[in-house]
């Protein structure tokens, strides 16, 4: 995990990750105490800077600034997730010579490689006696033929992107963007969206002004650290952030988390 100290991560110490690969007695991968854990306590602290945000890549990333512009006025169904989908894609290479992107390349490299969702079902199994003839099968279907019609359009932007600004190249002079569906199959591009959907949070960012008023902005992040909580609906543990510190704190409820217990 030293990845996360590189992105300035700072961790409470009683805390682990526990894959189910390594850990037979663990159900899924997800954080966990090694000791009790007092209440009120500071789980974790994230620097926004080390948070991913398609508003950050726009600001931060020329690529993805042209591509954007470029976007606007040839495609307009150019989302934000799709941005974000794109720069996960990108940073896992590692190749992209961008330091704002790789600085992200092992937090997307540590993202599981498959997802339990129907999305990810072949034909045949979303086809199954169990699924077949219920609204669970005729919803996957829906999205997934959503995903790939989104997915062509999303290479066709990358490739006339890739025509109209070949000086837009990577770390190793090769084209930044993938384009093709060889350089960017449809699995790649769903579980990179998926990535995003289920891992990404919807933040409330409180900032201060010169004037001394506050204004909030909402916005999407893939949070190093803050991804790996599973959910539960009885958990009290919560996540904001911190003006004062540029901060996204973690931190426990009004409960004693016991030793050996998931974090949710």
């Amino acid at each position: 995990m030293e990845w996360l100290s590189d992105l300035g991560v700072e961790l409470y110490g009683g805390l682990e990750i526990r894959d189910p690969e390594n850990t037979p007695s663990c159900q899924h991968r997800g954080v966990y105490t090694r000791a009790s854990i007092p209440p009120r306590t500071t789980l974790c602290a994230v620097p926004l800077q080390s948070t991913l945000a398609a508003q950050d890549l726009l600001s931060n990333v020329e690529s993805f600034q042209k591509l954007h512009t470029f976007a606007n006025v040839n495609y307009p169904s150019f989302t934000n997730d799709d941005i974000l989908a794109l720069a996960v894609s990108v940073a896992r290479t590692g190749t992209s010579g961008d330091p704002f992107i790789d600085k992200f390349t092992k937090f997307t490299q540590n993202f599981p490689s498959s997802y339990n969702s129907t999305i990810f079902y072949s034909p045949e199994s979303l086809a199954s006696k169990t699924l077949l003839h219920t609204s669970l099968y005729h919803e996957t279907q829906m999205l997934q033929t959503q995903i790939a019609q989104d997915w062509e359009a999303l290479l066709k932007l990358l490739d006339d992107f890739k025509l109209t600004h070949p000086e837009v190249k990577n770390g190793s002079g090769g084209a930044f963007f993938p384009a093709g569906a060889e350089a960017f199959p449809l699995e790649e591009y769903v579980h990179a969206l998926f990535s995003v959907y289920s891992r990404a949070a919807d933040l409330d960012l409180s900032l201060s002004t010169t004037d001394s008023t506050s204004i909030s902005e909402r916005v999407r992040i893939l949070c190093p650290f803050l991804d790996m909580f599973n959910h539960s609906a009885t958990s009290e543990t919560f996540h904001k952030f911190d003006a004062k510190s540029g901060k996204i704190v973690i931190v426990s409820g009004d409960s004693e988390i016991p030793a050996g217990s998931e974090v949710f």
